[in-house]
């Protein structure tokens, strides 16, 4: 809105040719003039100020010198004061301090007539000592009666709308410090300080968490009020009269306290509360989707009453917020718990151990310090589950774990690393003093009898010892010998502890430490599969996978499948491990047909898989539940375990057949096959062992044995695929003899699935 100014000269004209004015001079005295004027101008005053009193908006004038010299009702209204006390006052006094700095910059301009309007957004102070917002438009007006400028002031109270911006401002900045890695306090902080602003005058928030127990309420951040009152309230009992937000907590219903000072709620805690000069206290409890407690949200003010309608509108949206940020920290929590505590024990799980290990290990290099690790086994622990059940065993950990902490000092770490195995590490190379007074210490714990469903028994424990830098210097090489030394405990007898030595690194133990960790091996998720593609040489593309399994050992590194298959067959874990494999191979292949990529899948079956029964129903369960169909399954067995029971085998085989699953027989060419079962099994393929390639095509006698093994399976009507080809040569010769197909380096080394899809997606036919 734009003013003009009014001059002079027309101001006076128009006074002058009023007719009541002219008649006055005529006809009356000088007296009765000036009694006529003065009425005149009370008149015009007087419906001006009706005007201004009848607009919606706030109107004032303002003296040049910042003075009101005339304000409307609403104008009154807006800042809650009557019009003779508003009238005392200038404008610089109900202006908020940090706005009045540009006001005062633009004033001198309009003042000398350089601006005649201008419009601005400001804050102006309340009667109740609060500052609201107005869009204020101001021009430069003359007074024909004091012969001067002075300006007119229209104000639109705009408070509720910048309420809004602010808060959604608020609310976007906090949404992005929850999304990034800003700590929980000082997300919560910044959401008091941007509700405060909101509130009442002089109000304070706190925002209160629940503890892990559900028992109490600890103070997550209260960033205006005074320290001594927030270290006096962490802490507070949820309870049915514990304050307003004790109470809401109980309640998980708002709790508005509209005065400490008589509410019974307050009174184990009025004194603190009316000490600090907090007279009311509104409490709104933070809850999740599940109507779950996660906080209270709290309000203090220095006055006694209840919030409007507004507030607990502001209130309602803050808790959501404090909400998210809340969840989103619980969330992380978990999942860092997930990823580095043991769930049963709530002890650090192997992965928090290696890297508190490995930085134990920096610090002690550079202080030329020491370490000692203890490797913990329980004795005999299978026969607590094997005879009270695994629940009882979870019972035996979780109190062993209690007992190992209670043992140890502050600084040290206890660990759990699967299954009954427990580790100690101490920052110091332990001498033979300490080590005995640390060992004894933990057994004396073992002595006591752990009670479970009204039995009481012992728990004995085997340990076994390494230093750093004695027996090693990385984390690997200290955490393997521990578990050498633990296991020559064992060895000798139990209950006892062994220092590791050079002399205990022999083969048997360490064979049955790998047996051991096997074991273990499932539930670390350390197994892996590989695949290693097969060509199919009549049209040069790759028709079929084969899965490898591989062991990514945490210390050891990849293990080849020589150093472990044969002890899985000798654990017995191998059905388990071999179900697992199969599950893994199906999965995989499944997905590589909704890719487009439809390979048939080939996965070696052991001997002991085929001999115990359940192979038909588990094979049936895998391929329901992967969804992958029967014909992209080829089962792999060996020489040996067709030929150790011919007549079951056969039987087995045919079903398997009848399944529509393509069966091959692996390594072929090594055992000692008969013609006579050859032809009655249901087989598709023969796979020849590469030792019969590798000396192709130099070797007379390789290439003999090939070309019979060729021409035989295919009377049989069998295809024949030949293993470890690594040449171009010995590739030319498969062809050239009809051989069907080939695997081995010369295509592709075994890959991880991505690599796997890539490689064949990139060589879809192998050139001539």
């Amino acid at each position: 809105m734009k003013f003009s100014p009014m001059e002079p000269k027309f101001a006076q004209s128009s006074l002058l040719e009023s007719p009541y004015l002219a008649r006055a001079l005529l006809e009356n005295s000088p007296d009765c003039i000036k009694k006529l004027i003065q009425s005149v101008l009370a008149a015009s005053e007087g419906r001006y100020q009706a005007a201004l009193d009848q607009a919606g908006l706030g109107i004032s004038h303002v003296s040049l010198t910042g003075q009101y010299l005339l304000v409307s009702d609403s104008f009154c209204a807006m800042l809650g004061r009557d019009r003779a006390s508003l009238l005392r006052l200038s404008y610089s006094e109900v202006i908020h301090p940090e706005d009045l700095p540009r006001s005062l910059e633009v004033f001198p301009k309009m003042v000398s007539g350089e601006l005649q309007s201008f419009a601005a957004e400001k804050r102006l102070l309340h009667q109740n000592g609060s500052y609201f917002w107005v869009w204020n438009h101001v021009g430069r007006l003359w007074d024909p009666v004091a012969e001067s400028h002075y300006f007119i002031v229209i104000s639109e109270n705009i408070d509720q709308r910048k309420r809004q911006e602010t808060l959604l401002k608020a609310e976007r900045r906090c949404l992005e410090k929850i999304a990034g890695d800003v700590p929980l306090p000082a997300v919560l902080a910044d959401i008091a300080l941007s509700l405060e602003v909101q509130m009442p005058p002089q109000s304070r928030i706190s925002i209160m968490l629940r503890d892990r127990e559900g028992l109490r309420l600890r103070m997550g951040a209260a960033p205006s009020l005074p320290a001594a009152y927030n270290q006096a309230a962490d802490g507070l009992a949820i309870g049915p009269a514990s304050g307003s937000c004790g109470t809401a907590a109980f309640r998980r219903e708002n709790v508005l306290v509209s005065d400490i000072a008589t509410s019974p709620l307050w009174e184990g805690y009025r004194e603190l509360a009316l000490s600090h000069g907090l007279r009311a206290c509104w409490s709104v409890p933070i809850l999740n989707a599940r109507h779950e407690l996660l906080g209270i949200f709290a309000v203090y003010s220095p006055q006694s009453g209840t919030p409007g309608v507004e507030v607990l509108d502001l209130l309602r949206r803050a808790t959501h917020l404090a909400g998210i940020a809340i969840e989103r920290r619980q969330a992380e929590e978990t999942i860092t718990r997930m990823a580095y505590y043991d769930a049963l024990t709530g002890l650090p799980n192997r992965v928090l151990c290696q890297d508190r290990l490995e930085h134990a290990l920096k610090r002690a290099q550079r202080q030329h310090g020491g370490l000692t690790l203890v490797f913990v086994d329980l004795d005999h622990f299978k026969l607590v589950n094997d005879s009270l059940g695994h629940a009882a065993g979870d019972q035996v950990l979780r109190e062993i774990s209690q007992r190992l902490q209670r043992s140890v000092r502050e600084g040290d770490t206890v660990a759990r690393l699967g299954g009954d195995e427990f580790l100690l590490l101490a920052e110091e190379n332990l001498d033979a003093s300490a080590l005995t007074a640390l060992i004894g210490r933990m057994r004396r714990l073992f002595e006591q009898p752990i009670e479970i469903e009204s039995r009481s028994f012992l728990v004995t424990a085997s340990f076994g010892v390494s230093r750093y830098p004695d027996d090693g210097e990385d984390a690997q090489t200290l955490m393997r010998r521990a578990d050498v030394a633990m296991y020559q405990a064992k060895q000798r007898g139990r209950d006892g502890m062994q220092q590791y030595s050079p002399a205990m690194e022999s083969n048997g133990i360490e064979r049955l430490v790998l047996q051991r960790e096997l074991r273990l091996a499932l539930e670390r998720e350390e197994f892996i599969l590989h695949y290693q593609p097969q060509l199919d040489l009549a049209s040069g593309k790759i028709s079929s996978v084969e899965a490898l399994l591989r062991w990514q050992h945490p210390e050891r590194g990849m293990i080849p499948p020589l150093s472990f298959i044969p002890l899985l067959e000798e654990s017995g874990l191998i059905n388990q491990v071999g179900e697992w494999v199969l599950r893994k191979a199906c999965a995989q292949a499944r997905r590589w047909q909704l890719a487009g990529l439809p390979l048939r899948m080939a996965v070696n079956l052991s001997q002991r898989q085929c001999q115990e029964g359940n192979l038909i129903p588990m094979l049936e369960r895998v391929l329901v539940d992967t969804g992958l169909a029967p014909e992209l399954l080829e089962l792999e067995l060996t020489e040996g375990l067709v030929m150790h029971d011919p007549e079951k085998t056969i039987k087995a085989l045919r079903v398997l057949k009848g399944m529509h699953i393509s069966l091959a027989v692996d390594d072929f060419g090594t055992g000692y096959s008969s013609l006579s079962y050859l032809q009655r099994l249901p087989l598709d393929s023969l796979k020849v062992d590469k030792s019969f390639v590798q000396g192709l095509p130099a070797s007379g006698e390789d290439a003999a044995i090939i070309t019979a093994i060729i021409a035989m399976a295919h009377t049989l009507n069998i295809k024949v695929v030949a293993e470890g080809v690594e040449t171009a040569a010995q590739l030319d010769f498969l062809r050239n003899k009809h051989c069907d197909g080939m695997q081995g380096y010369f295509l592709s080394r075994p890959l991880p699935a991505g690599e796997l899809f890539n490689f064949v997606r990139r060589v879809p036919v192998l050139p001539e």
